[in-house]
């Protein structure tokens, strides 16, 4: 298991931008009937924080993670030690899509992501994101191979019943509110 001293030497540009106490995350919405009442709702995804965690284990978290130096490589940046709001969104976007296919197998496009905004939380920063689907796209616990045996679980949850779901991990279910106002505006 790597501690966070360890990422952020794996991760040096990371670092050297501001970004290492930052993460990305995702709201993947679907909408769809309810399997025995027919009426609509809202399902999205979620993940379950390991039991090993030191922060919050066992609590239940919107996809997503870390900034780590793959994020932003190959991006032409004017500044070597801070990054603009579009090149923030750009690598955090980058985050996303690669935690969503890491975490659950699912293959999410940049152009598919909406971006909400950043949240501070304490000595962390929050960018999130969310993405509307039709239909519930297979999942995948995607852990052979990884770094880290980062996750006990997924499930999708009705947004409508998110207490439901148990602890819900820091300012999640907030978070969760933010997505839900803009995608009901948008109707």
């Amino acid at each position: 298991m790597l501690c966070s001293r360890d990422m952020t030497e794996l991760n040096p540009r990371t670092k050297q931008l501001g970004l290492e106490m930052m993460v990305a995350r995702c709201a993947l919405l679907i909408t769809e009937k309810h399997p025995r009442t027919d009426e609509l709702q809202r399902v999205v995804a979620m993940v379950l924080r390991p039991s090993w965690s030191n922060i919050e284990p066992n609590t239940w978290s919107l996809p997503g993670g870390r900034i780590e130096d793959v994020d932003s490589s190959g991006m032409r940046l004017d500044d070597d030690t801070s990054v603009n709001d579009k090149q923030l969104q750009a690598i955090t976007s980058h985050t996303v899509v690669r935690k969503m296919e890491d975490e659950l197998g699912i293959k999410l496009r940049h152009e598919q992501l909406t971006f909400v905004d950043v949240f501070p939380n304490g000595p962390w920063a929050t960018a999130l994101f969310f993405a509307l689907r039709e239909r519930r796209p297979g999942i995948t616990m995607r852990q052979k191979g990884s770094r880290l045996n980062e996750l006990d679980g997924q499930r999708w949850a009705n947004v409508d019943a998110l207490a439901a779901v148990g602890a819900i991990f820091a300012d999640h279910g907030k978070l969760m509110e933010k997505v839900l106002q803009i995608v009901t505006a948008k109707k």
